[in-house]
């Protein structure tokens, strides 16, 4: 009776090279390399085992790579998501600068500063200062002294800058988006922000 030889269905997309070759195809290549070369002309079948730890060396690179770009959409498709929860909410986002619009802003401290000097500046070399009780926690920062223009803002003790200490400004989200990449939130008075601002969120 003939044996039938088992046939070997292969995917549409597959490419036969020395990186996807199973250890059984390599010996084979191998001991008919072996079988029929020249006695007098041997071929280094060290630079084959070389190409082959090289390729395969490739293709681990490539899996890894495509990996972690499918860990980064996972994550994107997660901070998205928490975007999302935080819709029509109010939050406090970290901020750089003051722009008085009727945002409401505040100072988030890691301790008790009594008599802290909280000194502002815009880029006309306009400075003005109020003297204020800074608790742990987030404290509410008076902003009616201010002018129009952008802001920034330094805390003082003793006459020198106070580390722990960030600016914080509390808005409602209008609305959530993908931008460059980047999960954003829009704030009804205070711009886009990118959702890693996101500190603190009401309710």
């Amino acid at each position: 009776m003939t044996q039938v030889e088992k046939v070997r269905i292969l995917p549409p997309n597959y490419t036969q090279g020395v990186d996807n070759l199973s250890p059984q195809d390599f010996l084979k290549i191998y001991l008919e390399t072996l079988r029929f070369q020249d006695p007098f002309q041997q071929q280094d079948l060290s630079k084959m085992l070389d190409d082959m730890v090289k390729l395969n060396q490739v293709k681990f690179f490539n899996d890894v790579r495509n990996t972690l770009e499918n860990l980064k959409d996972l994550t994107l498709q997660m901070t998205l998501a928490a975007g999302l929860s935080v819709l029509n909410r109010e939050v406090y986002v970290s901020s750089e600068d003051i722009i008085p619009n009727g945002a409401t802003y505040y100072l988030m401290s890691d301790r008790d500063i009594k008599g802290a000097v909280v000194q502002f500046t815009n880029d006309r070399g306009d400075v003005k200062t109020i003297r204020m009780d800074i608790e742990k926690g987030v404290n509410v920062l008076s902003t009616e002294a201010l002018s129009e223009g952008t802001w920034k803002v330094n805390v003082l003790y003793g006459g020198e800058q106070v580390q722990g200490v960030s600016l914080l400004v509390k808005d409602k989200v209008r609305s959530v988006e993908l931008m460059g990449g980047q999960v954003m939130l829009e704030l009804y008075k205070g711009g886009n922000v990118p959702i890693t601002k996101l500190v603190r969120v009401e309710g």
